[in-house]
């Protein structure tokens, strides 16, 4: 009796994720990463696979398919099938940023895919390398207004060029010049080569180079002070008020995968959000952790796609 009890509620954990029991034996769900390797979201995606697979016993992969920030990756989790076993671990852009930026390229359409959880958010700080001589954002706005500063970022319409470009509208005169990688590795290694003489990154992919020495901080791009990095102002502290500016991780599933499946789903991930190991690592890589609900997750990327919607189009932060 205990044995078909357990193996009832084991059968009626699998249909919950709308799957039949006997169809899910030697199944592989794939996590799609639109983002190369190695960075603090992908590293995140790649923790998140792990435990999924100690709580199903199934085999989970991840997928860096990588290129046009993000939207190769996120159309192919869009044509996947809608049957739970394809789950999409992007950034917000897939749905805010890339519609103004790359509608022509786009093989995708931000409803094909609907998001389940705002699993958190992070800020960008801006960095120098020593030789620049600038230690606060005063010497960077007085540099930039003399003889220009060069900038790198993680590709057009990544949140280190729209950070920048944002700054750029709000404190006139700066002469910027973009120099875009491909990915935030590269983008940082040219800042530590002095190549360019600055980056606005994503907290998670220059927290180790701050506190190896190799980059300076000179301010962040949310409304409040990062934990990790205490004595380190906003740019809205440092003298231009309301200036807030973060990335977003979302987890999305093809919109048509049923309710209870996106539910359960979501329940899966929530649960491994809360492995130390995980809280460990947003926590040293400066995530604001959310896992929202999925009707939290469609509200703050319809506030995000109205803020940049105005920045791009009406006060053409990139131009």
């Amino acid at each position: 009796m205990n044995l078909n009890r357990r193996h009832l509620a084991f059968a009626a954990a699998l249909l919950g994720l709308g799957l039949p029991a006997a169809s899910r034996a030697a199944e592989t769900w794939r996590v799609i990463m639109p983002f190369a390797a190695g960075g603090a979201t992908d590293v995140l995606a790649r923790m998140i696979a792990d435990k999924l697979r100690e709580q199903t016993g199934h085999t989970v992969v991840v997928e860096n398919i990588v290129g046009a920030n993000g939207s190769i990756g996120t159309a192919a989790a869009a044509r996947a099938p809608a049957d739970g076993k394809t789950m999409l671990i992007t950034s917000e852009a897939y749905a805010t940023v890339n519609p103004l930026l790359f509608k022509a390229a786009m093989r995708y359409e931000p409803s094909d895919l609907v998001p389940i959880s705002l699993l958190g958010e992070q800020a960008a700080v801006l960095v120098t390398h020593a030789g620049t001589g600038m230690r606060t954002l005063e010497d960077f706005v007085r540099k930039a207004r003399g003889g220009g500063v060069s900038y790198s970022s993680a590709g057009i319409g990544s949140t280190s060029h729209l950070a920048t470009g944002y700054l750029g509208s709000v404190v006139p005169g700066m002469k910027l010049t973009h120099v875009p990688f491909a990915g935030g590795a590269p983008a940082i290694n040219a800042v530590i080569g002095g190549q360019v003489d600055a980056a606005f990154i994503i907290a998670g992919n220059v927290l180790p180079h701050v506190r190896a020495g190799r980059l300076v901080p000179i301010a962040v791009s949310s409304a409040k002070r990062l934990p990790q990095l205490p004595d380190v102002p906003t740019v809205a502290e440092s003298g231009h008020a309301g200036f807030s500016a973060v990335g977003g991780v979302v987890l999305a599933v093809p919109a048509a995968t049923p309710p209870e499946t996106r539910a359960a789903l979501a329940k899966l991930v929530r649960e491994a959000m809360q492995a130390a190991q995980i809280q460990n690592h947003l926590q040293a890589n400066g995530f604001v952790v959310l896992n929202s609900t999925a009707e939290e997750a469609q509200a703050w990327l319809a506030r995000e796609t109205r803020l940049w919607s105005t920045l791009i189009q009406e006060r053409r932060i990139l131009e």
